[in-house]
């Protein structure tokens, strides 16, 4: 009898230990989920910002800020600058710095 009870707790642990190990992939998936899709947003608001621009060349290089598109307790900048070789291709750099981690999304395309 004792050894099926120390068998059921030795079950339990294993158990306990693998629910926690897909707890804690579950948030790292979510968590750089949500950061790809605020990235997204911030290099889609870039797009935006330089449509709105009569001229865009005479507005890159440049830096924003995007304090208010990133969650509390993070900060958050778009670099926007023309490409080397190709001057009619616009570059984005998004970044997203939150504690200690910093995610970055480069993106290009043509004139707006």
């Amino acid at each position: 009898m004792l050894v099926l009870v120390i068998f059921v707790i030795f079950l339990a642990g294993i158990l306990a230990a693998l629910a926690s190990a897909r707890a804690v992939q579950l948030v790292r998936t979510t968590r750089q989920h949500r950061e790809s899709i605020v990235l997204r947003q911030m290099a889609d608001s870039a797009r935006a910002w330089l449509k709105t621009r009569p001229d865009w060349r005479e507005a890159v290089p440049t830096v924003l800020d995007a304090t208010s598109l990133v969650p509390d307790g993070a900060s958050g900048s778009i670099r926007i600058s023309a490409q080397e070789t190709d001057p009619d291709v616009v570059v984005v750099e998004a970044r997203l710095t939150s504690g200690h981690r910093e995610q970055r999304l480069t993106t290009s395309f043509k004139s707006p």
